[in-house]
């Protein structure tokens, strides 16, 4: 995982353009999706009108820095097993079980 981590790091400052049609990408997909964020500050303005229309859930976390998953990961497993419940992405014989 912090290969992964690093090597994006390195593209990510030696290409100030990798990011470039990511929001349009994340939009364009058909299936219910989730963005999990620091602060809301850091959408740009597509994100944000998509957002205000409903076409993705927006779950702010506060108190993390950028590698959100790991500076809380006990609220990002939540919100993602309350995303799948809520979207019915587990059929109903399934369980999802948190581990503390």
């Amino acid at each position: 995982m912090r290969k992964n981590f690093i090597k994006i790091f390195f593209i990510k400052h030696n290409n100030k353009e990798w990011f470039t049609g990511l929001t349009k990408c994340f939009l364009s997909i058909k299936i219910p999706k989730i963005l999990l964020l620091a602060s809301s500050d850091r959408m740009d303005k597509e994100l944000t009108i998509a957002q205000m229309q409903g076409k993705f859930r927006l779950a702010i976390i506060n108190d993390v820095g950028h590698i959100i998953h790991e500076d809380d990961s006990k609220e990002v497993a939540k919100l993602i097993a309350d995303f799948i419940l809520i979207f019915k992405i587990l059929k109903k014989t399934q369980q999802l079980e948190l581990i503390d």
